[in-house]
């Protein structure tokens, strides 16, 4: 995939997007969309222009949960890499 799992904006009044991007599979999480949204949280959270933080999904669905295939590929995985 080549699209960002997680977009990100402000507004000129503080006002942070944060927009679940795989429409493709109604923005089910896998690893990239988790660290994305950390990273956007962390990043949000210290800037003091944001005010307030507005969680969305990209296309027909907000979320489905885990992405089941990641599941299933975490699953040959060590306790460490799961972590």
């Amino acid at each position: 995939m080549t699209e960002q799992p997680v977009l990100c904006e402000i507004d000129g009044r503080g006002v942070a997007t944060v927009t679940l991007n795989r429409p493709e599979v109604n923005n089910a999480y896998n690893g990239d969309m988790i660290m994305a949204l950390i990273d956007a949280v962390e990043r949000f959270a210290a800037d003091d222009q944001v005010r307030v933080i507005v969680l969305r999904g990209n296309g027909k669905h907000f979320q489905a949960g885990a992405d089941l295939s990641w599941v299933r590929g975490n699953r040959e995985k060590s306790w460490n890499e799961n972590l």
